[in-house]
C-alpha cells in the first residue's frame, strides 16, 4: 500500500462518516489541495478529500489565515487526533494511564457532555459507571484534565484597530506527573462570525508563575462601625481641637486606630467630600 492509497484510507474512517464538506470551505480546501506532497484523486465534493487535504496540511505545516478560521479549527482537532492517538469521540480521560478500557467505554456510552463532569463529585461519577470504587479517581483526572477559563476585554482604538486584553486564569489541578512543567495552548481570535482569524498566537502555560497584584485592586471596605467619639482621642486638648461634632464620620473611625495609636505609614484615598480630610491630617499630630 502506497503513500496515496494510506493517507486515502485515513480519510475514509468511520470517525470522518459525518463531516461534510459545505460551499464556502471549496475554495480553501481547493488552495490547499494544490500544495499538498501526496496526491488526492477524490473530488473535493467527497468528504474524505477533506480530511486528506486536512491531514496532509497538518503534517506540511501549511499555513493557515486570513478567513481560514473554521478550516484551521479543524486543522487543529485533527492535529490533537494524531499528537494524543485517539478519536475526538472517544473519553478525554483515555489520555490518563490507570484506568480500565471497560470503565473508559461505559463513559464513552453515556450521553453527558465533557463539561457536565466538573459539575459531578466523585460519588456522582461512581453512581454514573455503576463503580462507586472508581469515582474518586475519574474525579482527580476530569479535575487535572487542562481547562483554562477566558475573559476577554475588547476596546476599539480606530475603525480597523481593536485593543484586546484577555486574562487567562488557569482551573485544574496541576500534577507533574501528568502536565510536566509546561502545557500548551493556541490562543486564536475570530471575528464574529467565525470566519476570519484576527490574531493568533502560541501561549505557553507553566507550572510557576510569577503572581501580580491586580491591575486595578478594590478599595478598602468601608466597615459599618459605631461612630467613635471624640472622647477616644484622651486628652482634653486634642478634644478641644474638634468642637464642631462629638463624633468621627465612618472614614475617620475607621483609620483613627492607625493613626492616632501607631507610627504605620499610611497611604488614604477617598473621596473628597464628606470624609473629612483636616480632621483626618490632624490625627497624624
Amino acid at each position: 500500500m502506497g503513500d496515496i492509497e494510506l493517507c486515502r484510507l485515513f480519510s475514509l474512517s468511520e470517525e470522518f462518516k459525518y463531516v461534510t464538506v459545505r460551499q464556502d470551505e471549496k475554495m480553501e480546501l481547493a488552495k490547499l489541495l494544490d500544495r499538498v506532497p501526496i496526491p488526492i484523486t477524490e473530488s473535493l465534493e467527497e468528504p474524505s478529500a477533506k480530511i486528506n487535504v486536512l491531514l496532509q496540511a497538518y503534517i506540511s505545516q501549511l499555513k493557515l489565515e486570513g478567513g481560514w478560521a473554521q478550516l484551521a479549527e479543524k486543522a487543529l482537532n485533527l492535529c490533537k487526533m494524531v499528537t494524543k492517538r485517539m478519536w475526538n469521540v472517544q473519553t478525554p480521560l483515555r489520555q490518563f494511564n490507570g484506568i480500565p478500557n471497560e470503565i473508559l467505554m461505559k463513559l464513552e456510552k453515556k450521553d453527558l457532555a465533557w463539561d457536565r463532569y466538573y459539575d459531578l463529585s466523585s460519588q456522582e461519577i461512581g453512581e454514573l459507571i455503576r463503580f462507586p470504587k472508581m469515582g474518586r479517581t475519574l474525579h482527580r483526572f476530569v479535575h487535572q484534565f487542562p481547562k483554562l477559563n477566558l475573559a476577554a476585554h475588547v476596546q476599539p482604538i480606530t475603525r480597523i484597530v481593536l485593543r484586546v486584553e484577555l486574562t487567562i486564569t488557569p482551573d485544574f489541578q496541576w500534577e507533574d506527573k501528568v502536565h510536566g512543567y509546561v502545557e500548551p495552548f493556541w490562543v486564536i481570535i475570530e471575528d464574529n462570525d467565525g470566519e476570519y482569524i484576527l490574531h493568533h498566537e502560541y501561549f505557553l502555560l507553566k507550572k510557576q508563575h510569577l503572581i501580580l497584584p491586580e491591575k486595578y485592586p478594590p478599595p478598602t471596605e468601608l466597615l459599618d462601625l459605631q461612630p467613635l467619639p471624640v472622647t477616644a482621642l484622651r486628652n482634653p486638648s486634642y478634644e478641644a481641637l474638634y468642637q464642631d461634632f462629638k463624633h468621627f464620620n465612618p472614614v475617620q473611625t475607621q483609620v483613627f486606630t492607625v493613626l492616632y495609636n501607631t507610627d504605620d505609614n499610611v497611604l488614604l484615598a477617598a473621596p473628597i467630600q464628606g470624609v473629612g480630610r483636616p480632621s483626618v491630617l490632624s490625627l497624624l499630630y
